[in-house]
């Protein structure tokens, strides 16, 4: 059930808006369990995939720490890189092609009246 004490109660509109920091609320006994469990998912999945193998329990210990400090770092390092890939690939998309061919019928038509004509006029082959 949440708590609706008013210390803990959301600011009204135009209340100041205050931040104290917290102790985390991870302890050492849940960052455990969630090691063992991690290790035993990597047990697993080298147990149900052909030809995989571990040396020892170390091991699995040891790949649930790889994974946890790539979990941990992966993220946010993509996160930074999708912004700049957006944007470049953005403009791509947006900017028109450019044409081939300074004689086309499709760059010279907005300056003539008709198209034939202006299809006649140009004397270069593109």
């Amino acid at each position: 059930m949440p708590d609706t004490s008013p210390e803990n109660a959301p600011p009204r509109y135009g209340e100041r808006v205050s931040w104290q920091p917290e102790t985390p609320r991870i302890g050492l006994l849940r960052f455990l369990l969630a090691w063992v469990v991690a290790a035993a998912a990597v047990e697993v999945s080298v147990w149900i995939t052909p030809g995989t193998s571990l040396e020892g329990t170390g091991t699995a210990f040891l790949v649930a720490a790889l994974l946890a400090v790539l979990n941990a770092l992966l993220p946010p390092v993509l996160a930074a890189l999708r912004l700049p890939l957006m944007l470049v690939t953005g403009f791509l998309i947006v900017l028109p092609p450019t044409p081939r061919c300074s004689c086309s019928p499709a760059t010279s038509w907005a300056t003539t009246s008709t198209w034939a004509a202006s299809a006649t006029r140009c004397s270069r082959r593109c």
